[in-house]
């Protein structure tokens, strides 16, 4: 299983289903298919303490 992404959350569909951009088309995905996405600040020094800065966003991936 290889994730792909980031891409764009459109909206929700029902309670746990997410309408998910990617590009050229639109799919819907359950959210046990999805996984955060962390953003690395391009400026940020490396750290050796987990590997994570402390400024990083959340964003989502999905599985296929």
């Amino acid at each position: 299983m290889q994730w792909k992404g980031p891409f764009e959350i459109v909206t929700t569909v029902g309670i746990n289903d997410y309408r998910i951009n990617m590009g050229e088309k639109e799919e819907t995905f359950h959210a046990n298919l999805l996984k955060g996405y962390i953003a690395r600040d391009q400026d940020a020094q490396p750290s050796n303490y987990g590997g994570k800065a402390a400024n990083e966003q959340l964003g989502y991936t999905r599985c296929k």
